[in-house]
């Protein structure tokens, strides 16, 4: 009898000693992770959660945490192997479905990042705008520049003056070569604050590759024409002369740039083929 009493006893240490040590993990996690020691954090929230469990209870913040952390330090299958089994154990959320539309981003899986953002605002819709700030982010990451432009408007619907969704739609409308957008979203974004580096650069490149477009468009027809006449040559010039002109709207951009960055080489290279047009 004194021996299952003794067994008995040993049981119930054993499972006290697991919830202590899982409870003083987790507090050194989540002061970790306040540091921004992702890596040490995502262990430490994985041993925490792995102790929870050794007591049949499943921990949702030790388990969000945890592939939260992995997927700040882009260990994107280990984060997706916490949010799953959470999503599997029924622990649904707006924050688990924000974090693996982040996530899937990372993992290059585009449709599934959205279908979760999507989840994301549908459980919250009081925090559409912010989830729709990381839906762009992550969509034009992922090269879905369409969708990174409805989610960007999304944000910019509440908050118009979105720095960073602002720039977005610049970058996005770029990858989609449209240009007179792209530089309509940056003239937009200067008004708001004219001395945005990135997009004071970028202001310069779209010009000129707006201008580089029409260029070789007329380059290319003058060089196709079988035997062209001294007026086809003359045409030509007098067209070339008159596109390369939009190089000068470019132009200011890019020497602002060098004054500040004067080893910024690819800033360089659109200015100097730029120069060289209007020659």
């Amino acid at each position: 009898m004194k021996r299952f009493i003794s067994f008995g006893l040993l049981a119930c240490f054993v499972v006290l000693a697991h919830g202590q040590n899982a409870d003083v993990q987790k507090s050194e996690a989540i002061m970790l992770e306040t540091s921004r020691d992702y890596a040490g954090a995502a262990a430490l929230y994985e041993a925490a959660a792995m102790g929870y469990e050794a007591q049949s209870v499943h921990d949702t913040l030790c388990l969000l945490r945890a592939g939260i952390c992995y997927m700040r330090v882009k260990n994107y299958q280990k984060a997706s192997d916490f949010f799953s089994k959470m999503e599997t154990l029924n622990m649904a959320s707006s924050e688990l479905y924000l974090s693996m539309g982040e996530n899937y981003a990372g993992l290059k899986k585009c449709d599934l990042s959205k279908d979760y953002f999507l989840k994301a605002i549908d459980l919250d819709a009081s925090s559409k705008a912010a989830i729709a700030k990381k839906m762009a982010t992550s969509m034009f990451n992922c090269g879905k520049y369409e969708d990174a432009l409805l989610a960007a408007d999304q944000v910019l619907a509440d908050n118009p003056q979105d720095e960073h969704v602002m720039f977005i739609k610049v970058m996005a409308y770029e990858q989609l070569a449209r240009y007179d957008d792209a530089l309509a979203a940056g003239e937009a974004l200067l008004a708001i604050n004219p001395g945005h580096d990135r997009c004071i650069e970028k202001m310069g490149v779209l010009h000129c590759k707006k201008t580089d477009v029409a260029y070789d468009k007329e380059k290319k027809r003058y060089e196709s024409m079988k035997n062209p006449t001294r007026v086809d040559f003359a045409v030509a010039n007098r067209n070339l002369a008159a596109i390369s002109q939009g190089y000068k709207n470019g132009i200011p951009y890019l020497e602002k740039v060098l004054m500040k960055n004067p080893n910024n080489a690819a800033v360089k290279a659109v200015l100097d083929n730029a120069k060289k047009r209007l020659e």
